[in-house]
């Protein structure tokens, strides 16, 4: 075993060596009558003292501290810029105010615009370009689309065969931000030209036709309104 791999004896004249400093100490308190004492400096005050068994705190006393936790320090937020303060211990390594900024800085997606005019989120590193299969779908396309929008719905929703969501997405492409149409401006459209029929309305108009045919019941006759409502006699 050679010198640099033990400790020795801080006692003058003892050449006495060891593996690990406790033991030297304990050798040297015992053989010597003399207390080694391990300090550390106060990171408040900056005087050496002295830690107590155990303690990991780097504070002489409980004034000093108190008087570091009241201490601030102010930093810049690397996200939005704002100033925060913090205590110097917490101080050491924070580039962010809240959590909020951290996630922002460590994000790694971006939103992104859709043809249709849909915001999205995607990886930076994607090639993405779309919000759906429809959008991707028309973005890739070399089918011609005429400019009447009309008959741009019509191609895409009777002829092609898509379904109102995707006749919707599709037709945005075609149209300038001012002009993209809601879907229920699309569905509406796709009514006026009588290749689309809106399910809502057709049963509010049959309930609206049963509610006459009931109602116009000859000489007073409530036989057949009392089936209707579960009430005939067997």
């Amino acid at each position: 075993m050679t010198s640099d791999e033990t400790i020795r004896c801080e006692w003058d004249g003892c050449e006495r060596e060891f593996l690990i400093r406790t033991s030297m100490k304990i050798y040297h308190s015992r053989t010597h009558g003399e207390r080694l004492v391990d300090t550390v400096t106060c990171d408040h005050c900056g005087d050496e003292f002295e830690p107590a068994s155990g303690a990991t705190g780097t504070y002489c006393s409980t004034a000093c501290a108190g008087a570091a936790r009241s201490e601030r320090v102010t930093l810049t937020c690397e996200e939005c810029g704002d100033e925060f303060e913090l205590s110097p211990s917490d101080a050491e390594g924070r580039k962010y105010c809240s959590k909020e900024c951290y996630g922002v800085a460590k994000d790694t997606t971006e939103v992104r615009t859709c043809p249709c005019g849909t915001t999205f989120r995607t990886q930076q590193t994607s090639d993405k370009q779309t919000c759906s299969h429809s959008c991707e779908g028309e973005l890739k396309t070399s089918k011609p689309r005429p400019d009447d929008v009309n008959a741009l719905l019509w191609l895409l929703y009777e002829y092609e065969g898509h379904t109102i969501k995707e006749t919707h997405k599709r037709a945005n492409h075609h149209l300038d931000d001012d002009d993209r149409l809601t879907r229920d401006e699309v569905s509406d459209r796709l009514i006026e030209m009588g290749v689309h029929s809106n399910l809502i309305q057709i049963k509010a108009q049959q309930a609206a036709e049963r509610e006459d045919v009931s109602a116009d019941v000859p000489d007073g006759d409530e036989t057949w309104r009392q089936y209707q409502e579960g009430r005939a006699d067997d």
